[in-house]
């Protein structure tokens, strides 16, 4: 799975991105169902934009894929972390309610520290509120 990126023409300027898509899918790894994930990256860009379509298409090859929501979350933040190298990012990853769980989850790294579970934390009850 490869994510594309574009020149961030606008590096000098500080600014925050947010992409938002409710049309993840992949198969739980016990009974192969299809599991569905609301996704949403923000972001600071440095150097690089992620471009979209390569970010849809990535997606997309979720659907053949038996993993669980945690490894979905990580795989997201460490490709979108090696193919963009944005100052900071943080990932949501929202699982479709089943069994009556709702099931969330969050990571927020930056390249200063690295991982801060406490920022995660953080940005996922601002954005369940």
């Amino acid at each position: 799975m490869t994510l594309e990126t574009l020149e961030n023409t606008n590096e000098d300027k500080g600014y925050a991105i947010r992409l938002d898509t409710a049309e993840v899918v992949s198969r739980c790894p016990m009974t192969g169902l299809p599991d569905y994930y609301r996704v949403m990256i923000t972001y600071e860009p440095e150097a690089a934009l992620v471009e979209l379509k390569s970010l849809k298409l990535y997606f997309v090859e979720f659907l053949d894929e038996r993993t669980i929501h945690e490894d979905l979350l990580n795989t997201v933040v460490d490709d979108f972390i090696d193919a963009v190298k944005p100052k900071w990012v943080h990932v949501l990853v929202t699982a479709n309610v089943r069994g009556g769980i709702e099931t969330s989850l969050s990571r927020f790294w930056s390249s200063d520290e690295g991982d801060e579970i406490g920022t995660a934390v953080e940005m996922m009850l601002d954005n369940l509120a």
